[in-house]
C-alpha cells in the first residue's frame, strides 16, 4: 500500500525530502530508515536501540493527540489537502499545549513539523 501511495513516490523522486522511520516490515530506503535485522556490531545494536526509542517517541505523541482530538481517533476521510491541514492543526494545538505545561503531554518533546 505505501508503495503505490503519492508520497512514497514523491519520496522516491526526491519532490519530497527528509527521512521516514519505519518498522521492520518495510524494506529500507534512502529516505525510509528501518531497524537493522541481524544487527552485528555495537554500532548496529546502538542505531537500533535509538530507532526504536525514537519511533516509540513519536507513536506515544499520535496516541496522546488521538485521546486529545476525537476526529483522529477512527482515521480521516477527507481529501488529502484537508487531512494535512487537519494534522497540522492538532500539532499545533499538541505544542501550544505542551508549551502551556499541559500536565498530560510535558513529558514529550515537541512535534517538528515538515512541508510536504
Amino acid at each position: 500500500m505505501f508503495k503505490s501511495s503519492m508520497i512514497y513516490g514523491q519520496f522516491e523522486e526526491g519532490e519530497v525530502s527528509g527521512i521516514l522511520l519505519g518498522d521492520s516490515g518495510y524494506a529500507c530506503h534512502h529516505f525510509l530508515m528501518t531497524p537493522l535485522l541481524n544487527p552485528q556490531t555495537r554500532a548496529d545494536f546502538n542505531f537500533n536501540r535509538s530507532h526504536k526509542v525514537t519511533r516509540s517517541l513519536v507513536e506515544r505523541s499520535f496516541g496522546i493527540r488521538k485521546e486529545k482530538f476525537q476526529c483522529l481517533r477512527k482515521g480521516l476521510s477527507l481529501k488529502l489537502e484537508t487531512t494535512t491541514t487537519v494534522i497540522v492543526a492538532t500539532t499545533v494545538l499538541y505544542n501550544i499545549a505542551r508549551r502551556a505545561n499541559d500536565a498530560e503531554i510535558e513529558d514529550l518533546p515537541p512535534i517538528k513539523l515538515f512541508q510536504l
